[in-house]
């Protein structure tokens, strides 16, 4: 049989077209002048009403006009309610669903509290169970299916005409009656497209009413914005700048999806609109702000950096040193160190045979694969003494195993120099010995210096001490000479005792030892000849001449 009908009628806005034809239906309800003058719902000066035979034969009526266009021209929220005079009447969308559910629309007020506030007094309408609410325009957010098309269209000469291919459509469902054509001016621009019929605007504000399902942007969504631009801005401000580049990027990609599903959480769980853009901008800038500061103090701290170390340790130390600044200084310092020394044995004779420019190369030749070892070894060049380097480890750069390293670059400078005398021998030149001196212990490093002229350097009886073992190489006939607090520092190595010194400052003498490499890499044999060195030295200090001597013969036999 034949169903209900609701009727669309259209209000005048534009005061200079404000004329009233027809007759309106029933208002939805009615307020004071007070509570108008606080309500934002749209406001009519007129209306283009049905006439009296047609409203009376219809179940209801509902007003099509006015939809909200935002700024870019889209159609994104549409009023339910329109006021004419001191009356609010209900849109057509809202008269077909109190039709259906045999329910009349009823407006829900905020509290007292929240009115005092400033909040809008009409907060939601509630119709056949289900609460739409409302923004202060009396609109609701269009609950789009989807594009045009995700309602099924009839034609209306099919219907008159009865040729229906599917007239099974029509049982049982609500249909609108609209105009599709683009000269007929119905055509809205949408998030699904600029060319939308209206007519379907009012079927998805329909199908939203009656399945419950509007996302609405409440009252309290600019503090919302506010306290997440505020959260996630400081969360960022806070933690990116203590995170490296790559850290950094990783966290912020975090925060932004992180804000990107809560909101969408909102928006699906909870059915709340919320603003999302300022958040991911405030994160952005922040990250942005983040990263062009950091590349502007890590360029500045290098540049420090290399000013203050940079003829001292190797480049790649002097980027590592510059993620921390602060944690590096040249003020001078007591540390526990170990310093090398080393330099060309007969040099002075050596330096008689060439001419300056054979000499300079010479030392050239030496110096660089000297001074790569130690940076090899993350180690600092303090100066260069002629044909002697002296270098050390532990500073800037605190190392904990700054001893290791050190033995490490002196077992590295015998090995280079052997590379390089085979290339002095294929040229037909002398071949170079050195001896090489470490020691551990406390010291004073740091910039010193004088008014005119200032080093970072290191000072100290440790520091005589390396420079006085380096000098015995030579007396005992050994290339590598470290003392006692050396090798206690570093047990990596092999070591052969070779003598007891006595140090200036100190007591008791200093047991000084030659380096035979490294744990595992020396052989059984040689292991077992320390041994026996050992046990020589016991008898000799023993003053047990004859078995000394016999022992000594034995082991060079």
């Amino acid at each position: 049989g034949q169903g209900p009908s609701v009727l669309a009628y259209y209000f005048i806005t534009d005061e200079e077209q404000a004329f009233e034809i027809g007759t309106l239906p029933m208002p939805a309800f009615d307020f004071d002048e007070t509570m108008a003058a606080r309500m934002y719902i749209p406001k009519a000066v007129g209306y283009t009403g049905n006439v009296s035979v047609l409203n009376e034969g219809a179940y209801a009526s509902g007003f099509i006009s006015n939809p909200l266009i935002d700024d870019d021209g889209i159609v994104r929220r549409t009023p339910l309610l329109h006021a004419f005079g001191n009356q609010a009447f209900e849109s057509l969308a809202l008269a077909m669903a109190g039709t259906y559910l045999n329910d009349i629309a009823l407006p829900v007020f905020v509290d007292e509290p929240l009115l005092l506030e400033g909040y809008p007094p009409l907060e939601a309408i509630e119709i056949g169970g289900r609460r739409i609410p409302l923004d202060a325009q009396g609109a609701v957010m269009v609950p789009y299916r989807g594009g045009r098309g995700s309602f099924p269209y009839l034609s209306a000469t099919d219907v008159i005409n009865g040729q229906l291919e599917q007239p099974e459509l029509l049982e049982g469902a609500i249909a609108l009656v609209g105009a599709t054509a683009p000269g007929l001016q119905d055509l809205r621009a949408t998030p699904f497209g600029s060319i939308y019929p209206g007519v379907e605007i009012h079927a998805n504000v329909l199908a939203g009413i009656l399945d419950d399902n509007f996302r609405w942007k409440p009252a309290y969504s600019r503090a919302a914005e506010m306290l997440a631009v505020l959260a996630f801005g400081l969360a960022a401000a806070l933690l990116l700048p203590l995170l490296s580049a790559i850290v950094a990027t990783f966290t912020a990609l975090l925060m932004l999806g992180s804000a990107v599903w809560l909101n969408f959480y909102l928006w699906d769980a909870q059915q709340h609109v919320l603003p999302l853009a300022s958040t991911l901008l405030v994160i952005f800038g922040v990250y942005l702000i983040n990263m062009f500061f950091g590349y502007f103090f890590e360029s500045r701290s290098r540049t420090h950096m290399n000013d203050l170390f940079g003829q001292y340790v190797p480049p790649d130390l002097v980027a590592e040193m510059a993620h921390d600044p602060m944690h590096y200084s040249m003020e001078s310092e007591k540390r526990e160190l170990s310093v090398l020394f080393t330099d060309i044995r007969g040099f002075t004779s050596l330096s008689e045979q060439l001419d300056a420019e054979e000499l300079s190369e010479l030392l050239n030749r030496f110096l660089t694969p000297m001074t790569q070892v130690v940076h090899e070894t993350t180690g600092t060049i303090d100066k260069y003494m002629g044909d002697a380097v002296m270098a050390f480890w532990g500073a800037p750069l605190r190392d904990a195993h700054h001893a290791r390293n050190a033995i490490h670059a002196g077992l590295g400078m015998l090995r280079e120099l052997k590379q390089l005398n085979m290339t002095f021998w294929k040229e037909g030149r002398p071949e170079l010995a050195i001896g090489v001196g470490v020691n551990t212990g406390i010291m004073s490093v740091g910039n010193m210096g004088s008014h005119f002229r200032r080093a970072y350097t290191v000072l100290g009886d440790s520091v005589n001490l390396a420079s006085r073992l380096e000098g015995l190489t030579k007396n005992y006939g050994v290339e590598f000479i470290v003392s006692s607090y050396t090798k206690e520092a570093a047990p990596e190595f092999v070591y052969r005792e070779i003598d007891r010194v006595r140090v200036k400052g100190k007591q008791k003498p200093v047991v000084i030892f030659d380096v035979r490499g490294e744990k595992g890499l020396v052989s059984d044999d040689e292991i077992g000849q320390l041994e026996r060195w050992d046990q020589f030295l016991k008898l000799y200090r023993r003053q047990q001449w004859q078995a000394a001597k016999s022992l000594l013969d034995d082991m060079q036999a």
